[in-house]
């Protein structure tokens, strides 16, 4: 098990190999903040959760389940991110 903070935005590679985003949480949202999170495969990237049209951060964000990514993990956050926190494995 892995926990992750945030406090700027970028891209951000966590983990190479399967594992599951086992929670986020949001303590303090920031300005505008957003997020993606990518399965990294060896042709690329595949989004797991925001995509195209990225997710936007506000305080109380939750998953309702664990998000599995099968090749490795990528997080890219915009905005001006205040804190974002990432429990994975």
């Amino acid at each position: 098990m892995a926990y992750q903070k945030f406090t700027a935005s970028g891209t951000f590679f966590l983990k190479d190999g399967p594992g599951y985003i086992r929670n986020i949480s949001c303590p303090n949202a920031g300005t505008s903040s957003t997020f993606v999170f990518n399965d990294v495969t060896p042709t690329g990237t595949v989004a797991l959760i925001g995509g195209t049209t990225p997710f936007p951060i506000s305080v109380g964000v939750a998953l309702n389940a664990p998000v599995y990514f099968p090749h490795g993990i990528q997080v890219v956050l915009g905005g001006t991110v205040g804190e974002f926190d990432l429990d994975f494995y």
